[in-house]
């Protein structure tokens, strides 16, 4: 788990040469302002979300600068405003005030010259004094910032290891009772259950941090979502809704087929968990992600015992065209996930 003490104590000294130059006490000072209240900043916004610029900037003599006249004012980072996708602008003061705006261009090198800046844009931090800025390498692999606890990265990276590692060959012991025969071609009838299990219990076990998976939880009147992560120490929450593709054998024999248009009914229905969700937790920032298990395969029968190559990965690379695309529409929706589960096949 991240040490943001100690990350804080390793800005502090990256930065001081630069910031004790250009500014003395006064700024080193300022700096370390700087850093706490990034570290709290970033519990109520995910950077890994973020696609523009973050900037963040102490006066030397906690003097309010011009460009932020009009500027909406918070007693502190638990008072801010709705955040939208614009460019945050933020001063910060001695007693926790913040003046924040999102409709402000402002140059860093001009707040430079009477204070410290610091920005956060594409994954990559840096520190402004006067004419001088530099870079902060981050030391820690797959955090978007070196001051932020991962959620939503964690996530992503967890799902992707969970598409290569157990989903793709059906690893996980949990996943493998999805299937009516030992060739992986035909689901057993409602798999839903058996596939939420398996991502549940793989998802508790990877997540890093203070966090709870929960499946099948309410967000509206209708339904539950699948499963529901919660990161605590954050405002953070993930909803993630499963669905399977391809033939499932009923108890009497019935193929029953789901393709395409089951992914995407998939979609709308995550998209409406998360317009309900804001309802229900309007301070949190939450995220949805569509997972697709694939088990298509061509040539299939209600008979059918054995694939050639062929047949069984004809599926293999077919991806799903969504309409309307909610991961390119909504800011909230990640990119879908389409796990194909590969079949035994005979040559």
């Amino acid at each position: 788990m991240i040490d943001h003490d100690k990350m804080n104590a390793l800005a502090s000294q990256f930065y001081f040469p630069l910031i004790d130059r250009q500014h003395g006490k006064l700024g080193v000072d300022a700096l370390r302002q700087i850093l706490g209240f990034i570290q709290q900043f970033y519990l109520h916004v995910a950077p890994e979300t973020r696609t523009s610029r973050i900037l963040v900037f102490k006066h030397l003599n906690d003097l309010p600068t011009n460009v932020l006249s009009g500027a909406h004012e918070a007693q502190s980072v638990h008072h801010m405003p709705a955040l939208s996708q614009e460019p945050i602008v933020m001063q910060i003061f001695e007693n926790g005030r913040m003046l924040l705006s999102q409709s402000v261009s402002v140059s860093p090198e001009g707040l430079a010259q009477d204070g410290v800046v610091y920005i956060y844009q594409n994954r990559i931090e840096t520190i402004h004094a006067k004419n001088e800025y530099t870079t902060l390498p981050n030391p820690l692999i797959g955090y978007a910032s070196m001051f932020a606890i991962p959620t939503f990265d964690d996530l992503k990276t967890a799902l992707h290891e969970y598409k290569t590692k157990q989903a793709r060959k059906c690893s996980c012991l949990i996943l493998a009772d999805v299937w009516s025969d030992d060739n992986r071609l035909l689901f057993r009838s409602a798999p839903e259950k058996i596939m939420r299990n398996s991502l549940t219990q793989f998802l508790k076990h990877t997540l890093r941090g203070n966090v709870e998976v929960r499946p099948e939880q309410i967000v509206n009147a209708t339904r539950p979502v699948d499963i529901k992560v919660t990161w605590f120490m954050t405002n953070r929450l993930a909803l993630i809704e499963i669905k399977w593709i391809g033939a499932s054998k009923g108890k009497k024999g019935k193929l029953t087929k789901r393709f395409d248009g089951r992914a995407r009914e998939g979609a709308k229905q995550l998209a409406d968990y998360l317009d309900a969700n804001v309802v229900q937790a309007p301070v949190h920032e939450s995220r949805g992600y569509l997972v697709v298990l694939d088990g298509r395969r061509g040539g299939l029968k209600t008979s059918t015992k054995q694939l050639n190559p062929a047949n069984g990965l004809k599926y293999e690379s077919k991806e799903i065209a969504y309409s309307p695309e909610f991961h390119k529409k909504r800011n909230d929706f990640e990119v879908p996930f389409r796990m194909f589960i590969e079949p035994i096949c005979t040559l």
